[in-house]
């Protein structure tokens, strides 16, 4: 089990076959669906939607059981339609865009941790 943490609003454990790994990997990598759970629990709820659209697969939410909870989470706070249209965003994205914008995202969500306020 690996912890991702910062603060206890944003702790989540991954389990270990989610990791993304090269030979002898026994699932798909389901990093963006732990992006998007990560970036729920910190409030960053647009990008969550956004990552949880491309992410959301029978495989990424049966490995990452968090995300199911992280996606009516999202659907209660912004409204199901915005929702909805932020999903779409991201389950049109080309995984080359997917990976420009998670890395933005992630980039904004550590300045913002590094220096709130």
């Amino acid at each position: 089990m690996y912890v991702v943490r910062h603060g206890a609003a944003a702790e989540l454990e991954v389990p270990q076959q989610v990791r993304c790994g090269g030979h002898g990997a026994r699932y798909p990598c389901r990093v963006q669906a732990v992006l998007a759970v990560l970036f729920d629990r910190l409030g960053r709820h647009e990008p969550a939607a956004t990552v949880a659209g491309f992410a959301l697969t029978p495989l990424s939410a049966a490995g990452v059981p968090q995300l199911s909870t992280a996606i009516a989470h999202l659907r209660e706070i912004l409204g199901g339609q915005t929702y909805e249209s932020l999903a779409r965003k991201g389950e049109t994205m080309t995984t080359a865009a997917m990976a420009t914008y998670a890395c933005d995202q992630i980039d904004q969500a550590r300045t913002e941790l590094e220096h709130p306020g």
